[in-house]
């Protein structure tokens, strides 16, 4: 779900020391709101100091049911504060209903909620509540909840009154079944990697949320290594640029060109620019054209 853009976008000619294929991830990312764990803090990365918490969140993002299972019964050194608690807590409900006990799950985020021991806002609790109340198919009370969390727009709970803020689209744009085929897809799914590929896989043609289902699949095959696919559902998608999820695809794609075509992907940059003017997309789009009129000017072709 959409992130800020920063200012600073890596150039593919150079890409800051940890590979080119993580440069295509940084793009996935900064345009289109994947977690920046899936970059540095993955569950298998014994190179970089994180902590446990973090390698479970990373692990149930990228559908790693088991490990993130297994890392969480193993930890002994959870932090006697207010947020290890929270984070625990969350942990602890999600993890359950990856087991599809939805019950505990709920029991465990209402009475965590109603906490005296608590110190965090409420926001990433009602999130977590109405996600839960979505997945088992109770729209309206997933709807309310999804709006009381969108409300709380300071700290960490910003990030999730974002995500509460697309959850609730797309409930507004669809009410099918394949409303719940896309919401098992997406990375707080309590599904495993494969079997949330397979459930946006269901999302119909016909269906409003095709494009956000194919963009969904695009990420999940890009983050499961299988870059040759991911490029594939980009194609098709980018196809179609009068919705987002083609805008985007169509950025990316033209991102990927910059090293072999430049002068096809200024062409797609400016492109997207006609179409919009505003937005993640055209900010990166017009960072983009600077940085390579630059590059053909004699400069340099570093970060715009």
């Amino acid at each position: 779900m959409p992130a800020a853009l920063p200012s600073v976008i890596p150039r593919p000619h150079s890409p800051a020391g940890f590979g080119y294929r993580a440069v295509r991830a940084v793009v996935f990312c900064v345009l289109f709101a994947c977690k920046a764990t899936f970059l540095f803090a993955s569950p298998t990365n014994n190179k970089v100091d994180i902590d446990t918490p973090t390698r479970v969140e990373t692990a149930l993002q990228e559908g790693e049911i088991l490990l993130a299972d297994s890392l969480l019964k193993k930890e002994t050194r959870w932090k006697n504060d207010a947020q290890s608690r929270h984070r625990r807590e969350i942990l602890g409900a999600r993890l359950a209903a990856t087991r599809g006990d939805w019950k505990s799950a709920e029991a465990r985020l209402l009475a965590w909620e109603q906490s005296s021991a608590r110190r965090t806002g409420s926001g990433e609790i009602l999130f977590w509540r109405g996600w839960a109340a979505l997945h088992q198919g109770r729209l309206a009370e997933g709807d309310s909840l999804f709006v009381l969390s969108s409300a709380y727009v300071e700290g960490e709970d910003a990030l999730r009154a974002q995500d509460a803020l697309e959850y609730r689209f797309a409930a507004l744009l669809e009410n099918s079944p394949a409303l719940q085929d896309y919401v098992r897809g997406l990375p707080e799914s309590p599904l495993p990697g494969a079997m949330r590929a397979n459930s946006l896989k269901q999302v119909p043609a016909e269906s409003k949320l095709h494009p956000q289902a194919l963009w969904q699949l695009a990420l999940l095959t890009e983050f499961s290594g299988d870059s040759a696919q991911s490029h594939a559902i980009l194609m098709d998608l980018a196809q179609d640029r009068s919705t987002l999820p083609g805008r985007r695809a169509a950025a990316v794609l033209a991102f990927l060109r910059e090293k072999s075509n430049t002068d096809s992907a200024l062409n797609a940059y400016e492109a997207l620019l006609i179409k919009n003017q505003q937005g993640a997309i055209a900010e990166f789009s017009r960072q983009r054209v600077q940085a390579l009129r630059r590059l053909g000017n004699g400069g340099s072709s570093g970060n715009p």
